[in-house]
């Protein structure tokens, strides 16, 4: 990734270190709902969920552009297409 975008990577792992934290409290707690919720923070899309989505976009017709890196650089880039 670009170095510009490190401080959002540091913000995200922040996050996840809190939600695993949180899990943990609530799972000493007993407080299922508050499990729930932090399990939920947690999950992280791979490789084969994104393939899966882009085949599922192609087979409904939806075109599907990938990003060579970052895809909001890609985004940009088309906007001003």
């Amino acid at each position: 990734p670009p170095n510009i975008k490190s401080h959002e990577l540091v913000k995200r792992r922040e996050k996840r270190e809190k939600a695993t934290r949180e899990l943990e409290k609530a799972k000493e707690e007993g407080n299922i709902e508050e499990q729930d919720k932090q399990s939920k923070r947690l999950v992280r899309a791979g490789q084969k969920e994104n393939e899966d989505c882009k085949k599922l976009l192609r087979l409904m017709g939806v075109p599907v552009i990938e990003a060579p890196c970052e895809a909001e650089a890609q985004a940009a880039a088309l906007c001003l297409a």
